[in-house]
């Protein structure tokens, strides 16, 4: 049963943190910790009170910090800002967690009062593609400093009322069956997955993203990629037509559906994607290398060559196909028929051996 030094309060921005407060509360009850999170709105009633109460009530305040959570902190009567200097007041040992691309000088001109004490803290840093790592920073390290304030109890009807929004909470939790983690959360243990060679559960975590937010940025380029790697072509088509679908304009949905047609020797497709790809993205080397190895195929020699030989003056490594590969992340087959224009553009480009003729010898 957790004691009183495992007691968190977990403060943040709605707009820019329910989800992500949601997943450290998750993980935080599930190792042990008594945390707690006010998702009612508030009003003048009581329930302020209580919420402030239980900062009071308890002896961790980690406060989730991402791009937007402090804009409106200087608005009469905001009510983060209250729960951030009540914190201070008592004495809690605040962890402010920085998500993503948070940093405290791009909020300077908003840390007027006791807010400005909040760079001095201890911070952890959160990337979602390291939550895992985070949450046990956090829990093993930051959550073990002392804190110095008093902790205060609460009457039994007060808490009561606490305990109830807990076991809502962990209700939805249970309930939504893991969805309730951010999509950025999401995200990054399936990318985590993927580079450990789990491609089926990569492909089930972002399909959770999917159901989170159908329109997640990238989410089924991603997918599709993790679906070519256990053959599933056909998902991996129809994740590309909804990734073009939901962004017209989406260069790299292109060059991977492009390489997927490639694979499968349907070269009109691909040549089609790749030359989409070049009208968003004109010049990209990337691009050209698809280009030239999709008319290669199709023995659209003269463009292959001509591609070819602007890649090598602009980049001589570009002689080298191995270094190709490994540069764009080319599977074996796209990456063999580059070979085959490597050496042709070499072998076009040596110079035939000079053959003096003997001189005449004298009667």
């Amino acid at each position: 049963m957790p004691g009183l030094q495992d007691t968190v309060f977990i403060s943040y921005r709605r707009s820019t943190g329910s989800f992500i407060a949601r997943s450290i509360f998750e993980d935080l009850r599930s190792n042990g910790f008594d945390p707690f999170m006010d998702v009612e709105s508030i009003d003048s009633g009581t329930f302020d009170t209580i919420i402030l109460n239980q900062i009071a009530a308890r002896a961790h305040f980690v406060l989730i910090l991402s791009p937007g959570t402090l804009d409106r902190v200087t608005e009469e009567g905001d009510w983060l800002r209250r729960e951030i200097e009540v914190a201070i007041d008592l004495k809690r040992n605040i962890v402010p967690v920085l998500v993503g691309d948070f940093v405290f000088t791009n909020v300077e001109n908003l840390l007027s009062g006791k807010l400005a004490e909040l760079p001095r803290y201890n911070a952890l840093r959160m990337f979602h593609e390291y939550f895992d790592e985070a949450m046990e920073r956090l829990r093993k390290r930051y959550l073990k400093q002392p804190v110095y304030g008093d902790i205060k109890q609460v009457s039994a009807k007060e808490q009561e009322v606490v305990q109830q929004q807990i076991e809502r909470l962990t209700t939805q939790g249970s309930l939504t069956n893991n969805l309730l983690l951010s999509p950025e959360v999401q995200l990054a243990r399936a990318l985590k997955l993927e580079r450990r060679g789990d491609l089926q559960g990569a492909i089930a975590s972002y399909s959770k993203v999917i159901e989170v937010n159908p329109e997640y940025p990238n989410i089924y380029t991603y997918r599709a990629k993790a679906r070519v790697g256990v053959n599933d072509i056909e998902g991996a088509l129809v994740d590309m037509d909804k990734a073009i679908r939901i962004n017209p304009r989406d260069t790299e949905a292109f060059i991977q559906r492009g390489l997927i047609y490639l694979e499968q020797t349907q070269f009109e497709q691909a040549l089609l994607d790749f030359k989409g790809a070049n009208n968003l993205r004109p010049g990209d080397m990337m691009i050209l290398a698809c280009l030239a190895v999709v008319d290669h195929a199709l023995d659209q020699l003269k463009e292959a060559e001509r591609l070819w030989e602007l890649l090598i003056k602009l980049d001589a490594n570009y002689q080298d196909a191995g270094w190709v590969q490994r540069q764009f992340k080319w599977s074996d087959i796209v990456t063999e028929e580059a070979r085959k224009l490597v050496k042709r553009v070499a072998q076009k480009n040596t110079p035939a051996p000079h053959v003096s003729s003997a001189p005449e010898q004298g009667a």
